[in-house]
């Protein structure tokens, strides 16, 4: 039986919404830690909660194509992503649906 942990790939999706807070609590738990092996992925602006911004969704999606990236390459087995601002998504030029289908 092989105790390797899988390796996720988390990211905050949209830095203006919840998607910080519900991953500083996952990880605070502690369980994610216990179950696989994780990095939170991307580089995000100084935000208001509450007003995404397109500097904001631009982050997100530069988060998302990092971790496809890296997934891509081997380096991860799975990809959690936050929630983002889908219009603002689609302002800045992201053409998918949604972050899975990306």
């Amino acid at each position: 039986m092989s105790t390797t942990k899988p390796r996720i790939g988390i990211t905050l999706g949209d830095c203006a919404g919840i998607g910080r807070e519900i991953v500083d609590l996952a990880l605070k738990s502690g369980r994610v830690a216990q179950a696989a092996d994780y990095k939170t992925i991307g580089k995000y602006p100084d935000c208001t909660p509450g007003h995404p911004t397109a500097e904001t969704a631009r982050a997100a999606a530069a988060a998302l194509e990092e971790a496809v990236t890296l997934a891509r390459r081997g380096e991860l087995d799975a990809i959690v992503t936050g929630p983002v601002h889908k219009a603002r998504m689609y302002n800045v030029g992201f053409r998918f649906p949604g972050q899975t289908e990306f």
